[in-house]
């Protein structure tokens, strides 16, 4: 059985989000600290409604990558007001912003997946 393109970037998506969703579990647990549960629940709900091209995961992930590139901007944007990067060579400043770049990216393919390959909702055409 060969995977098409399709299919392995659907799983690899689902991999994402479920991981991240477990994850984000597990650190609730350890920290005692149940805010950010309901956000991970809904990350790995939505994993697995895009494994199974639901047609409701698409608008949840999209929802969910809001949710992580909104404050993402406010806290980048007031890190470089407040000087952090200042007085910074460009290597450590890259170090710096390299893991949320990747973060950012990872978030983006997996909506890039969810828009791309997930069919839209089915409605029966009124007549």
């Amino acid at each position: 059985m060969r995977l098409t393109r399709p299919q392995i970037f659907t799983w690899v998506a689902t991999a994402l989000l479920v991981g991240q969703g477990i994850y984000g579990l597990v650190m609730c647990w350890l920290e005692h600290s149940w805010g950010p549960a309901l956000f991970c629940v809904v990350a790995i709900i939505s994993g697995l409604g895009l494994a199974y091209r639901r047609w409701w995961s698409r608008p949840a992930i999209v929802a969910l990558a809001l949710l992580l590139l909104i404050p993402g901007i406010w806290v980048g944007w007031h890190t470089i007001t407040a000087g952090l990067y200042r007085n910074r060579h460009s290597y450590e400043i890259f170090l710096m912003v390299m893991p949320a770049l990747v973060y950012f990216g990872l978030t983006m393919f997996c909506v890039y997946v969810a828009i791309k390959y997930v069919p839209v909702r089915n409605r029966r055409e009124e007549t």
